[in-house]
């Protein structure tokens, strides 16, 4: 049963929510949420000005999450340390040193994830949402007004 929108602004919202959702479940069913901190920091905001506009925010490091992080430059050990405890690899007294020694790792050889290929979460559900642009664009030119479509129109007439 498809849900029916008043407003552009209501879609847009649960379109970027139901990204949002798609993602969090994927992160759990991929065990990928060792300290929850990402799922607990994923937002959806929409607003209208001159434009309507919408924001999926979460943590900086959204982009590795499923994909992994390639060679280079090396991950903060900090978060690391706060994974590798979620996690229980190791013990309070080792953190520390596992940390900067799997960050070091990390800076050389990337992750398992990035040497495995794999896809960001964030990636898949919005490919899993792409069938559902369509009706999202239907809202939108019901919300524009005759005016509005007309001078649209106009500017795209070729």
């Amino acid at each position: 049963m498809s849900t029916v929108f008043i407003n552009g602004k209501a879609a847009l919202f649960d379109f970027l929510n139901g990204i949002r959702s798609e993602a969090i479940d994927t992160m759990d069913r991929e065990d990928r949420n060792a300290t929850s901190r990402m799922k607990r920091s994923l937002g959806v905001e929409v607003s209208e000005g001159i434009a309507l506009t919408g924001l999926l925010s979460g943590l900086s490091h959204w982009r590795y999450v499923g994909n992994g992080r390639g060679p280079g430059k090396r991950p903060p050990a900090a978060p690391l340390r706060t994974w590798l405890l979620a996690r229980g690899l190791v013990s309070e007294s080792k953190a520390t040193g596992a940390a900067f020694a799997l960050s070091r790792r990390i800076g050389e050889i990337g992750t398992q994830d990035y040497r495995a290929g794999g896809i960001n979460v964030f990636a898949k559900a919005i490919e899993a949402a792409q069938p559902k642009v369509d009706d999202l664009l239907q809202v939108f030119l019901r919300d524009v007004g005759n005016a509005e479509l007309s001078q649209f129109n106009k500017a795209f007439a070729a």
